[in-house]
């Protein structure tokens, strides 16, 4: 079984069906307060890097980090096709349209970490999108949260006010999508 055979009937609706990205094997807890973005990278990625690793690799120190800096880091990678929330081209349209592009990339076989205003600043991992009705509103999102080292489910106008609300990020609706490909080396 595949996330595609989850995912609804070829439509891009996202109130048509379920989508859960089941590929996610090792979700990652973070290891300091600080490190959500950290946890989350490791989690989309799949990779056995330790977090120590990563601080000390990209010369981190505590503090918030965003799509931008992962992407200043990544965008010449040899093992994934990445998109930023940073350089994409959906900041004119509105946070329903935006997340269901999201939801269309999940299906696709992205794995995708979404930045939110949860405990400022906070990362997340999107795991699944569930419709129990005919609205946006009607419908659930399936998140893994580091800092509590387990899985969320929240209403999907609850986070998305989260996601692309009132919150310190230099992006509203940050996310990084991040897919394995197969003819790329080892990260």
């Amino acid at each position: 079984l595949n996330k595609r055979s989850l995912f609804w009937g070829g439509s891009d609706k996202i109130t048509d069906g379920v989508i859960l990205d089941i590929n996610r094997v090792i979700p990652y807890e973070q290891e300091h307060d600080w490190t959500c973005s950290i946890a989350c990278f490791r989690t989309i990625t799949r990779t056995m890097k330790s977090e120590t690793d990563f601080i000390n690799e990209l010369h981190m120190k505590p503090g918030p980090y965003y799509s931008d800096f992962f992407y200043e880091h990544y965008k010449d990678n040899k093992k994934y096709i990445m998109k930023f929330g940073c350089n994409d081209t959906m900041g004119s349209i509105d946070v329903a349209a935006k997340f269901a592009r999201l939801c269309v990339l999940l299906r696709d076989e992205y794995s995708i970490m979404l930045e939110s205003s949860y405990n400022i600043a906070h990362w997340m991992v999107l795991i699944g999108y569930l419709p129990k009705g005919k609205d946006a509103s009607d419908c659930e999102v399936l998140l893994w949260d580091p800092y509590l080292g387990k899985y969320r489910i929240e209403n999907c106008d609850e986070f998305l006010a989260m996601w692309y609300g009132d919150n310190e990020s230099k992006v509203k609706g940050d996310y990084i999508a991040v897919k394995v490909s197969a003819s790329k080396e080892e990260l």
